[in-house]
């Protein structure tokens, strides 16, 4: 449901408040009653439907920036272990 609601809409998404109900409307209407969720559960996903492809980039550079920072340091002892805390807190 998430991926079918974030094709329909992809630039600009539909924003937090109407993050379910996009997602629900994708759905049979047998499923629908048994889900409650606020949320997705995946954070691409939500970011997609919250702010659409921008909402991912944003995302995606913010778990990006250690990883970015990790590896612009100067080399020396502690820079491997930077980009392996780095890739552990991408991750």
């Amino acid at each position: 449901g998430a991926l079918s609601a974030i094709s329909k809409d992809p630039l600009t998404g539909y924003g937090p408040q109407n993050r379910m109900t996009s997602v629900l409307a994708e759905l049979p209407d047998n499923i629908r009653p048994q889900l409650s969720f606020t949320h997705v559960h995946n954070g691409f996903l939500t970011a997609g439907i919250d702010a659409g492809v921008f909402g991912i980039a944003a995302l995606s550079l913010m778990l990006l920036t250690p990883v970015i920072g990790a590896w612009r340091k100067e080399p020396g002892p502690g820079r491997d272990l930077a980009i392996a805390l780095a890739l552990l807190l991408f991750s």
